[in-house]
């Protein structure tokens, strides 16, 4: 590290603990707005070396423009997300759908809620070559949906060209370039389970404004378990959804939540059917096994 970036980590270190200790001000054009910049050294060292930290730096800057209320939240968990998103590649912004940075009040104090966002995570698994394509769908009461879990796991999604009628469900499948394949259902009535447990403001928030797109990361979510396990993964299951408290690109990230006082905030726009993979295998709506694996005609789940 060159003696400016020592001098500019020295800075943000400082900038961090006067504005922790309240011997600095944070005001909507002082501290963290200072701190964010000051920090472009350490941010940069956290970056991948093809993306740009001044890029970067200016997105950060404008989440805090367009968000007054990040700038409320404590230094640390602020510098926390921007570091971890940093060093997981990713970049912040409603249209990228990456990744956010949620205020709430943590225990009486306003911190920052990271989130990858469902396009960030498939940034992430582009990068694992054993993956070939992730799908998430919704299945409608009129669609022809059969699926079935044990020896010869198996999924058909045959799409009612007429009216389909109200959704129903939700399902995500992870294939990988080896042939084989993964993939989670969820009825609507499980999502809203989900719903319930973890969406703490029931009159606000993305599962209130936008339930279909939340159900979909949802499914996602609980395929996610099934893929290959690589440090940005890890890194990224580690903190999504968490507060982060970390100043500098070389610490270990402090994670904290609180399940009584955080609420989710993130928004993404994914349409009706999305659907990532690294080339067109031709097989529509209806997912075709591997070789040498079965697809039966009946049985299993029918929607």
């Amino acid at each position: 590290m060159s003696d400016r970036q020592d001098r500019g980590a020295d800075v943000a270190r400082q900038t961090v603990a006067g504005a922790s200790k309240g011997e600095i001000a944070v005001s909507p054009h002082g501290t963290l707005r200072q701190l964010v910049e000051q920090a472009e050294g350490e941010i940069g060292r956290a970056l991948p070396m093809q993306m740009d930290k001044e890029r970067f730096v200016r997105l950060v800057l404008t989440e805090l423009r367009i968000n007054p209320k990040l700038l409320e939240c404590s230094p640390q968990s602020v510098m926390g997300a921007v570091l971890t998103t940093a060093q997981l590649g990713l970049e912040f912004g409603t249209q990228l759908g990456q990744a956010y940075m949620i205020p709430f009040k943590n225990h009486g104090v306003m911190e920052v809620q990271l989130i990858i966002g469902f396009k960030g995570w498939l940034n992430l698994i582009d990068r694992n070559r054993e993956i070939a394509s992730v799908s998430v769908r919704e299945v409608h009461e009129r669609d022809t949906f059969k699926y079935a879990y044990g020896t010869a796991d198996y999924i058909t999604h045959e799409v009612n060209p007429g009216e389909r009628g109200p959704v129903v469900g939700y399902y995500c499948i992870i294939k990988k370039v080896n042939g084989g394949y993964q993939f989670e259902v969820m009825t609507v009535d499980e999502v809203k389970v989900h719903m319930r447990r973890f969406a703490k403001s029931k009159e606000r928030g993305p599962w209130v404004d936008n339930f279909d797109e939340m159900a979909k990361k949802t499914v996602f979510l609980k395929a996610k378990k099934w893929l290959p396990v690589t440090a940005d993964v890890a890194l990224a299951s580690q903190t999504d959804t968490m507060v982060v408290h970390q100043m500098t690109s070389d610490e270990e990230p402090v994670v904290d939540f609180d399940e009584d006082g955080i609420f989710e905030g993130e928004i993404v726009d994914v349409g009706e059917a999305t659907e990532y993979k690294r080339e067109d295998f031709g097989h529509g709506d209806a997912f075709v096994p591997g070789p040498g694996e079965t697809v039966h005609e009946d049985g299993g789940a029918n929607w």
